[in-house]
């Protein structure tokens, strides 16, 4: 669906989708593994809401990518390893296609900060990525990008791991379980009447 009709997706159908993929540990590596080929597949025309989704996952879980991933032995779904100059490379191609807004470009970045963290390799060719917003003329991009390389300086070195963790699953509040109680018996009394 976000391949098809990724522009036309509501905000909503993007923080299920990465909810379901944060709660379900076993989707880690397949989601990550088949965003990132869908990606690479459509990206000079990719849809914005697969490229958002895809570079998340590829912050959250991006360690996944290079190692192979046997979705549960099903042959189908055997992805082999991708080398971390690929992903980087990947993320490359995400900050200079045309289709990449402010947005899009802020979670690159932070993707890139994550990887950091997380790949042994590749860290170099972060950082050089970062450093090219320095001088952006986006306020939102300049900042993230020199408080991201501030963050990589010797000193604060043992507070990446932290400052960079996984993002853990949302618990629903009980306020959400409320308005879809409400949502629901609402449109059960729509439906009878």
């Amino acid at each position: 669906m976000l391949s098809i009709a990724g522009n036309h997706c509501d905000d909503s159908i993007l923080c299920m989708t990465v909810d379901l993929v944060t709660r379900l540990s076993e989707l880690h590596a397949f989601a990550t593994h088949k965003l990132f080929r869908l990606l690479r597949g459509e990206l000079p025309r990719a849809q914005i809401a697969l490229m958002h989704v895809a570079v998340w996952c590829i912050g959250e879980y991006g360690d996944h990518l290079i190692v192979p991933s046997h979705n549960n032995g099903e042959s189908e779904h055997i992805y082999q390893a991708i080398p971390a100059n690929e992903v980087l490379g990947l993320l490359e191609a995400v900050l200079r296609s045309h289709l990449a807004t402010e947005l899009t470009k802020s979670y690159v970045l932070t993707t890139l900060m994550k990887l950091c963290n997380r790949l042994g390799e590749g860290k170099e060719e972060s950082i050089n990525l970062i450093a090219q917003y320095n001088s952006s003329l986006s306020l939102e991009l300049h900042q993230r990008s020199c408080e991201y390389k501030s963050l990589l300086d010797c000193k604060w070195g043992d507070m990446l791991p932290k400052t960079f963790a996984r993002t853990p699953a949302l618990q629903p509040s009980s306020s959400s379980i409320d308005q879809r109680a409400r949502i629901e018996r609402y449109s059960t009394i729509d439906s009878q009447a």
